[in-house]
């Protein structure tokens, strides 16, 4: 068709699919245009259109115009020239000639008229293309039909025909004519035809969706039976998709009464898949010419239409079979005994011809078959009215504006009876019949569908349903319980429907799912299922029932039907056995309730006898075989002279009389058992279907069974399976390696005692059908499995079965009995890892050759030739495969013996080919110089494991391998390694101690406190022993003054451990607990020795009496002023004796409790009071704390002649001098005389004054104490305020790093942003990832950055793009995801498939691609990584603004209809992205950069609001989501993120306005702190001011207690104080009494 290049108009459905109708302009409205197409005589068409024509124009004009645009468009085209002269006229699509100025007037403004050209010519072509527009509703092309057969579609098109003859008027002939020739096929019907006219145009028929019949549907429902209204049409598929399922070229001929034309519709199926796929229009070449005679004969009114196809898919296509289906699909159509016509019994509403013959004279058919064998009783009728329940408004439930098409549903349903004649189904006589017919459809008696449907009188082919419901047998009391079971059998249901039930789209059953199907199927089902919203109203014979009813009446008829018309067997010859009640009636196929069983019957004059060999023929007991029996009872219903059915029980020849049937008798009651033996209807013997054999010929027939039957199993080896294209066998007793594959099938069979084993041949030549059994039966395969080293055991039946399958037999190239157990996909490779012996066990299961049967195979497996890994044991080790802890050794050691065992690459045990000549064993770890002094060994164990007998570790320093001694032992040949040992070098047992820092050297004296003194323990090769060993360190002298040895019942607190190097240090921690002039010690052992004894000397000192002693004293006298000195070796005054520690004690009664003070070596005693004893008086003067420090004094104590009062001077005591309480009973001697009483008066005063001075300094020391408390309490409370405030400003500060907001201002933000190190850091938190992975080896490994991995790599999604600010980062990464942000990007698919390697099972191979960088940094990829192909994404097709430094993407903002943009809104998220100079030039071969390909498939049009209420106030701008800077996330549309933010792991980094500088993620500059990091350094400060807080707070509560303590202790002291300054007043009172005589002897002196 030629169309104008201008201006190019569809037609109705031309229109562009999915396209928005565009709104018309008023000026547009207001344009006439009138639309030709003109059909040309030399074959092609143009489409013209007039704007505003002149309503008069004229022929002539018209023809102008139409010559013009054809010589514009269409140039030289088509068959011939055209004469364009004054003989040209123009017709109308009916063939009527248009006048002059009419031409305008006839067409119809905005829709297209078909016009005529016609110039004279005599060779006019009449043969249009592109002529009608065909194009189908879109949605059609989905919901075509799938299920499609040869009948299904010939009788759509023949729906059409009869539609079409059903609206003919009284007069008008109603015929369809089919005719078939050799690849051809045509329908001719006299309906009422179709022409060019917009409303009976023949395009319709050849475009899907457009039926006239479907709107009235309606008018086909509440008709009466048989609802012969043939408005089939529901889905208008038509027919264009019945006929091109047929052929695929398709003419369609058609003309109506009115018109003179036949017009012509050519479809073909190549044509208009091409143009589908080119365009969405279809169009089609069409024709207009003359009428036939032949047509008119046909139809004589004028109307028709003919379907011609060609082309035909197949060539089987049978006359007669052809006329037996469409008698049966239109038989109510062809011959009606209804009263179609009141007049006539028996009419033909539509006359229906094949090839010329009427249908109405044809008796095949399953129609006329089943009609002659139905019994003359009446049929089983009733009406079915359906109906959807109506709501208070009057409306239907499920719709209020459903069609009445959809709510009602009418059907009959008639039941007739096929009767049992003289001892033959009539059911069975059909079927025989229509198998001789060539109609056989494959069915018996016992699968014949029970229900046929018809809608609109129309068969539906596949709605062949079993009974309904109310026709299956029911257990039953009373008189129906006597109906037998045969007898629901032997009716046949006919169901008849109106338009109400609607169809599958193929029309060739109901629709399942249909409520109103549903009901049907369940019509008397107990308990009713049906839909409630279904009111369902059953007839019969003009009155309405209950399901109930209908089900006892159903039963009536049927009862009376069998009484009626059924013709049982003839009564049996003999005695017979009554049986009442038989419980296993079902199975021996009787309902009655007496049975009785013989032992011979006379049957069509030959008496057949129990144990007569019988062959019944296929088909009759087996469909598949003839069955060869033998006939044990025949067992009849009822008593002798009732009607009932008989059965005869035989026993195949296959089994055993032992279990075949048995006739029981108990106490007097009969009983039967069927056994294995089968219950056949005894009229197979009249059918002919079973005939009588003689022993010879029995015997024969056993002999051939047994010869069928199975003998044992054999699995099929390589050279046999290769014939099932299968790659190979089942390796029958070969050894193969571990990881051996198994065939990807294991084929088995079963052999024939037929079949010679000793015969069979080693190639597949015997896998013929004879010598394999054909026998459906199953098969079980179980595998056990021996471990290596178990080999010489046998498996226990039961308990090592570790793999176990099933199959059925199924065939293969012709050969049946195959069985495939199918090992690909299954974990069975994984067991043939593990060396050992593995038993395949076949057995069959569930059948009488199970325990027949028993084949076993083996296969060996042994140790792959892989080394996979070497296991070091010190004890024998078994065939398991364990790892090898780390184990200690200690130089001048030896360990052994040491057993290796050499695995496979799947942990079995393999033996050692060559022991090696001498074996090479080293420690390796950098540059140790430890030394292997000897290392021998042997095989063992069948040469399965290398015993290495001892190897003995020398000296060597261990420097290099501290603190860890970690280090592998290498145990090998020269030429290889094949064992390593992970160890730890220790060092030897400990041998020495190095004394370092020592101040023994130096004058120690009691008291002093060592500073320096350190000891290293070594071994015998002056290596540090390790840190934690321990030695006992004994003490002379000395005493350790740290809290750990506080403890003196702890028996472990004189040993010490040393450290990393072996130290101990002792400085600060030894203080001299000796004496002077005694000697100190230090020594230190272990367990087995002393390591060191090292003695030294502390100072010797000597106290001597300096002033003089005299040797003889009288008793009471006074020794005064006695000074004593301590002097070292060279007689020299030690003058560091000197302080309230060094003090001198008396040792005599009168002193005893008298401490004197040392100053500068020396002490004075001012006063020893001699006792009244007479004689020698001995005493020591000792040093109060060394009283090593002693001094004997001897004084000859002499009588006293008399008592004088000697003058006293004044003498003052040293300060140093310590006093206790004076006995006051001594002021009350008032013997002694007055110069006596006033010197003993005065010492009191001054020993009481001494100790008044004491008790105050102790009182001021206390207060001193409280004070410093106080003070220290107070500077505690200071410091905990000057915390809190800390604490205060560190959190102000954090919070100006929590959010970033206007706030903040600028600065801040330039400030601390989140740099791409921040990133970096991040990516290495997450752990081992393939992102981490890649920067690590661009930034470190120089070596790696030339793989042709890392090459193709663009880098990782977190770092090929920046932002402005954290806000936008945080939330532009949350949207993105960790996965998507830890995405590496790849340029090509190239890059992504060397990333990562499969191998054949689909393995990653971790030895190459990323896998493999990773192994060689030592590191290993955990879990999935998403990897992302440039080349594979979808880019935007919408450019980039060139002027943009950036080449921001070209994206139209949301924007009101005024212009205005949602407020808040900043911009899309693609182009919110920063991207370095080299990002923004092309990442991809076609030249699309990252922007356009990465950011765009990220992000899409993803908008950017500043807060979540701008966001929701722009909904409807949002199309693929929205984010806002406050947290909000739309996917989209109607998809919210809620909830609180999570923590985002990575982040896009941030740009700082004050540094521009590109930064490289990969360059070692320090970057500047960010505010991440800031605030992660004040979070930790915080918590150190929290801790710090903490420890104030128990400080404070520990000085308030010693405060407490302390001011309790100075009150008990103050109270007592003032006691004794009560009691010194008291005495100075009574001193004063005398104060005359003290004064008067003071004068004197």
């Amino acid at each position: 068709m030629a169309e104008s290049s201008t201006k190019k108009k569809r037609g109705n459905n031309e229109g562009y699919i999915g396209a928005l109708p565009r709104k018309k302009l008023k000026s547009e409205l207001e344009v006439n245009k009138y639309m030709f197409r003109v059909l040309l005589p030399n074959g092609l068409n143009l489409t013209l259109e007039l704007e505003n024509a002149d309503e008069t124009m004229s022929v002539v004009e018209f023809v102008r115009t139409v010559r013009r645009q054809a010589e514009k468009e269409l140039m030289e085209k088509g068959s011939r020239k055209i004469h364009w002269g004054p003989q040209v006229y123009v017709e109308d699509a009916m063939g009527e000639r248009i006048e002059d100025g009419k031409i305008i007037g006839q067409a119809s403004r905005n829709k297209t008229m078909i016009v005529v050209l016609q110039d004279g010519g005599i060779n006019s072509v009449h043969t249009y293309q592109d002529m009608w527009n065909v194009t189908p509703e879109p949605h059609l092309l989905v919901e075509l039909p799938q299920e499609y057969t040869f009948q299904t579609a010939l009788a759509d098109l023949i729906d059409n025909s009869l539609q079409a003859v059903w609206a003919n008027v009284a007069g008008e002939r109603r015929l369809i004519s089919v005719n078939l020739q050799d690849g051809e096929v045509s329908i001719f019907d006299s309906g009422q035809g179709m022409d060019s006219s917009k409303q009976n145009s023949i395009a319709k028929w050849g475009t899907m969706g457009s039926s006239n019949h479907r709107a009235v549907r309606g008018s086909a429902i509440g008709l009466k039976p048989p609802y012969l209204k043939p408005y089939f049409g529901m889905y208008g598929f038509g027919g264009l998709a019945a006929s091109m399922h047929l052929g695929g070229l398709v003419m369609v001929s058609s003309k109506t009464k009115m018109s003179k034309k036949v017009v012509t519709l050519k479809l073909e199926k190549d044509t208009l898949v091409q143009k589908s796929k080119a365009d969405r229009i279809w169009r089609t070449a069409g024709d207009i010419r003359e009428v036939s005679p032949d047509e008119l004969g046909m139809s004589p009114h004028g109307s028709f239409t003919k379907v011609h196809i060609s082309k035909l898919k197949s060539n089987y296509w049978n006359e007669d079979q052809l006329k037996c289906m469409l008698k049966d699909i239109y038989f109510p159509y062809i011959q009606n005994d209804d009263g179609f016509n009141e007049s006539v019994r028996t009419s033909t509403p539509v006359e229906f011809e094949v090839n010329g013959a009427n249908l109405t004279e044809v008796a095949g058919g399953e129609v006329v078959a089943t009609n002659l064998a139905a019994c003359n009783g009446p049929p089983f009728v009733l009406e079915l009215h359906l109906r959807k329940k109506h709501d208070s408004e009057g409306h239907a439930k499920s719709e209020a504006n459903k069609s009445v098409a959809e709510n009602c549903a009418n059907a009959r349903i008639t039941c007739f009876y096929f009767p049992i004649l003289q001892g033959k189904e009539s059911i069975d006589t059909i079927l025989e019949k229509l198998d001789a017919e060539g109609y056989g459809m494959g069915e018996n008696f016992e699968t014949l569908c029970r229900v046929s449907i018809r809608r609109l009188g129309r068969l539906l082919p596949d709605a062949r349903w079993g009974r309904l419901p109310f026709m299956e047998p029911k257990r039953k009391r009373g008189e129906n319980a006597q109906i037998p079971q045969r007898c629901f059998k032997r009716v046949k249901c006919f169901v008849e429907s109106d338009a109400g039930f609607a169809p599958t789209t193929s029309k060739t059953d109901l629709a399942h799912k249909h409520p109103f199907t549903l009901v049907l199927k369940n019509l008397g089902r107990k308990p009713d299922i049906s839909d409630p919203a279904i009111c369902m109203e059953i007839e019969r014979e003009g009155r309405q029932i209950t399901p109930v009813q209908l089900e006892k009446e159903y039963q009536d008829w049927l009862k009376a039907m069998h009484e009626s018309f059924d013709e049982e067997v003839e009564c049996g010859d003999g005695e017979a056995t009554l049986i009442l009640n038989p419980s296993n009636g079902k199975d021996l196929g009787i309902s009655n309730k007496v049975i009785r069983v013989l032992t011979q019957i006379k049957r069509k004059g030959y008496l057949w006898k129990a144990s007569q060999k019988l062959k019944i023929l296929k088909g009759a007991a087996d469909p598949r075989k003839d069955l060869y029996a033998t006939l044990e009872y025949i067992l009849c219903e009822g008593l002798d002279g009732d009607p009932g059915e008989a059965r005869m029980i035989c026993r195949p020849m296959e089994c055993p009389e032992v279990e075949g049937s048995k006739l029981l008798c108990t106490n007097g009651n009969a009983s039967f058992e069927l056994g294995s033996s089968r219950s056949l209807p005894l009229d197979l013997i009249s059918s002919g279907k079973c005939q009588a054999l003689d022993e010879d010929t029995w015997k024969r027939q056993a002999e051939r069974k047994r010869l069928k039957t199975p003998a044992f199993i054999d699995v099929l080896r390589t050279d046999q399976v290769l014939k099932f294209d299968v790659d190979k066998g089942f390796p029958k007793g070969e050894t193969v390696q571990a990881g051996y594959v198994l065939p990807k099938e294991i084929i088995a069979v079963i052999r024939p005692h037929a079949f010679k084993a000793d015969n069979m041949s080693k190639s597949s030549d015997d896998l013929d059908q004879k010598s394999v059994v054909k026998d459906n039966m199953e098969m079980k395969m179980d595998i056990c499995v021996i471990p290596q080293d178990d080999s010489a055991q046998d498996p226990s039946p039961a308990g090592d079965v570790k793999f176990s399958m099933q199959t059925k037999a199924c065939s293969r190239n012709g050969i049946h009995g195959l069985y495939s157990f199918r090992m690909e996909g299954s974990k069975l490779n994984e067991m043939f890892e593990k060396a050992g012996r593995y038993k395949f066990i076949f057995s069959m299961v569930n059948n009488q050759y199970a325990n027949l049967m028993l084949t076993e195979e083996e296969i060996f497996v042994e140790a792959s030739e892989k080394v996979g890994k070497w296991k070091i044991s010190f004890e024998l080790p078994d065939a398991e495969c364990t790892e090898i802890k780390r184990r200690n050794v200690r130089l001048g050691s030896e360990i052994g013996p040491l057993y290796i065992s050499c695995y496979d690459i799947y942990l079995n045990r393999m033996a050692f080919k060559v022991y090696p000549a001498q074996l090479d064993v080293r420690v390796y770890k950098m540059e140790t110089t430890v030394k292997i002094e000897k290392a021998s060994g042997c095989l063992i164990q069948e040469k399965m494991v290398l015993q290495v007998t001892k190897i003995l570790f020398g000296g060597g320093k261990l420097d290099e391998l501290r603190p860890s001694f970690e280090a592998t032992l290498l145990i090998g040949s020269k030429d290889s390694c094949f064992a390593e040992i992970p160890i730890a070098v220790l060092p030897g047992e400990m041998c020495s101690v190095k004394l370092s820092n020592a101040e023994l050297d130096n004058c120690l004296r009691p008291g002093d406190v060592i500073h320096k003194l350190k000891l290293q323990v070594l071994d015998a090769y002056e290596n540090p022993v390790e840190k934690g060993r321990k030695i006992k360190v004994e003490l002379t002298g000395l005493e350790l003054q740290d809290q750990e040895f506080q403890d003196q019942d702890d028996p472990y607190r004189e040993y010490r451990e040393v450290d990393d190097q072996g130290w101990i240090n002792f400085g600060g921690l030894l203080k001299v607990t000796g004496n002077y002039g005694s000697k100190g010690c230090i020594r230190v052992s272990s367990d087995t020795k002393i390591l060191l004894n090292k003695e030294f000397d502390l100072l010797s000192r000597e106290l001597k009496v300096v002033s003089g002693i005299p040797e003889h004293s009288y008793a009471g006298s006074i020794l005064k002023n006695v000074v004593f000195g301590i002097f070292d070796d060279e007689g020299n005054l030690d003058s560091k004796m000197d302080g309230f520690q060094h003090t001198l004690t008396v040792d005599l009664c009168t002193l005893s409790s008298v401490q004197y003070k040392f100053s500068q070596g020396k002490c004075m005693v001012p006063k020893i009071l001699l006792p009244e004893d007479i004689g020698l008086l001995q005493f020591k003067a000792f040093h109060s704390w060394h009283t090593e420090l002693f001094v004997h004094i001897n004084v000859d104590i002499l009588p006293n002649p008399r008592l004088e009062i000697v003058s006293v001077p004044d003498q003052t005591f040293d300060d140093g001098a310590i006093c206790h309480a004076y006995d006051e009973s001594t002021a009350s001697q008032s013997q002694i005389s007055n110069q006596t009483m006033v010197n003993e008066v005065r010492l009191y005063i001054e020993t009481f004054m001494s100790e008044m001075t004491k008790w105050e300094n102790e009182l001021k020391q206390l207060g001193t104490k409280v004070k410093n408390r106080e003070d220290e309490l107070r500077k505690l409370e200071t410091n905990i305020s000057e915390v809190n405030s800390s604490l205060i400003d560190l959190e102000r500060e954090l919070n100006k790093y929590t959010f970033s907001s206007k706030s903040d201002g600028k600065e801040i933000l330039n400030q601390y942003s989140h740099t791409v190190e921040d990133t970096l850091e991040e990516i290495k938190r997450q752990g081992i990832t393939a992102a981490s992975l890649w920067i690590h080896l661009r930034r470190v490994d120089v070596q790696s950055r030339k793989s042709p991995i890392l090459q193709d790599v663009v880098g990782v999604v977190a770092l090929l793009g920046k932002v402005e600010d954290d806000a936008l980062s945080r939330a532009l990464s949350e949207y993105v995801g960790k996965e998507n942000m830890l995405a590496v990007v790849c340029k090509s698919r190239v890059g992504v498939e060397a990333v990562e390697k499969y191998d054949d099972c689909g393995n990653i191979m971790t030895e190459i691609g990323l896998h493999g960088l990773a192994s060689a940094q030592k590191a290993k990829i955990n879990g999935r990584f998403r990897v992302i192909c440039l080349e594979g994404l979808r880019s935007y097709e919408g450019g980039f603004n060139v002027g943009d430094p950036q080449k921001q993407l070209i994206m139209e903002d949301p924007k009101s209809s005024d212009g205005i943009l949602p407020e808040g809104y900043m911009g899309y998220a693609v182009n919110m992205i920063k991207l370095d100079h080299e990002e923004l030039y092309p990442s991809t071969s076609s030249g699309i950069e990252l922007r356009g390909t990465l950011f765009f498939n990220l992000f899409s049009y993803l908008q950017v609001y500043k807060t979540r209420k701008d966001m929701k106030q722009a909904i409807s701008y949002i199309r693929d989501g929205a984010i806002s800077l406050d947290g909000g996330m739309l996917r989209r549309k109607g998809v919210i993120e809620c909830g609180n933010r999570d923590k985002v792991a990575v982040s896009f980094p941030t740009i700082s306005a004050k540094t521009s500088a590109k930064t490289s993620p990969f360059t070692s500059a320090k970057a500047m702190p960010s505010r991440f990091y800031l605030r992660v350094d004040i979070e930790e400060k915080i918590a150190k001011k929290k801790e710090e807080k903490e420890m104030l707070e128990k400080q404070i509560c520990r000085v308030r207690e010693k405060r407490e303590r302390l001011k309790k202790e100075f009150d008990n002291k103050t109270k007592e104080l003032e006691e004794r300054d009560v009691r010194k007043n008291l005495f100075l009172e009574n001193v004063q009494q005398q104060g005359l005589l003290l004064e008067h002897h003071e004068q004197s002196d």
